[in-house]
């Protein structure tokens, strides 16, 4: 163990390989590959690197793999990815273009399966990217048809690449799944607070139309009231032509008993 304040020292010797060297790690994945290691450990982290984006680094490791013969359409497939993703089409080399030129002259060679699919359908992107008065069905239709894995990934790292129509019918595609699998997993009890139910529809009561007895009783409250009153009368008044007990006010009438 290190002594605090005592800083750190590190000696390698003829032949040795220097992972990382740091004062302090903190919550980090560290991917240790070196030129002797196998094609695909080397495929296999540079796939690492692509997920945790970082396609430069995805790019260089999938590339020395393929080199040294560990090469499918699976492992192509991840290495255009690194090579368009974070990029757009404008972006890239007059090399990079001859490379995914070359691929695209020996896709056939590989064996028929999701990946060369997947394949497929980018060149068919790319060349609609170099002719956009084309028509834009026929990569449509190749991106509707792709495996969910192959499309999100496209979706993901071609996101520069990606234009127009190309692209709403692409998101489109990938919300649509997002809202089928929402409830997945028993999200709804594990992220319970995330799902708000749906709130219920006005209750508005509906006038019967039919008539009605309005009856009420109203205290008056004032001076002693004469003796000789038989009795009186409350009449409500109201400025509004269509009466509102609301903007009414009363008006008291007496009738006293006739004297002889």
């Amino acid at each position: 163990m290190t002594t605090p304040g005592s800083g750190t020292k590190n000696t390698s010797g003829q032949w040795s390989t220097t992972g990382i060297q740091a004062e302090s790690v903190h919550n980090s994945q560290v991917y240790i590959v070196n030129s002797e290691s196998p094609p695909q450990r080397k495929y296999e982290v540079g796939v690492r690197y692509l997920e945790d984006g970082v396609p430069g680094q995805a790019r260089n490791l999938i590339h020395e793999a393929i080199a040294h013969d560990f090469d499918s359409a699976k492992v192509r497939f991840h290495w255009t990815l690194a090579m368009l993703s974070k990029r757009s089409y404008r972006d890239l080399t007059h090399q990079d273009r001859e490379q995914l030129d070359r691929l695209a002259v020996i896709l056939p060679n590989y064996a028929d399966d999701d990946w060369k699919r997947s394949l497929t359908v980018i060149f068919m992107l790319l060349n609609q990217l170099r002719d956009p008065e084309g028509d834009p069905e026929p990569v449509l239709i190749g991106l509707d048809s792709l495996p969910p894995l192959q499309r999100d990934m496209i979706a993901r790292h071609l996101d520069l690449v990606l234009v127009g129509s190309i692209r709403d019918s692409l998101w489109t595609t990938t919300r649509q799944a997002a809202e089928r699998a929402q409830a997945d997993n028993d999200r709804l009890n594990r992220a319970w607070a995330y799902f708000h139910p749906d709130p219920a529809q006005p209750r508005a009561r509906i006038p019967s139309g039919e008539d009605t007895t309005v009856t009420w009783t109203v205290t008056d409250f004032g001076a002693p009231v004469w003796s000789g009153t038989r009795y009186w009368s409350d009449c409500p008044m109201s400025p509004r032509t269509n009466f509102q007990i609301q903007s009414a006010y009363w008006t008291t009438t007496g009738r006293s008993a006739p004297t002889w």
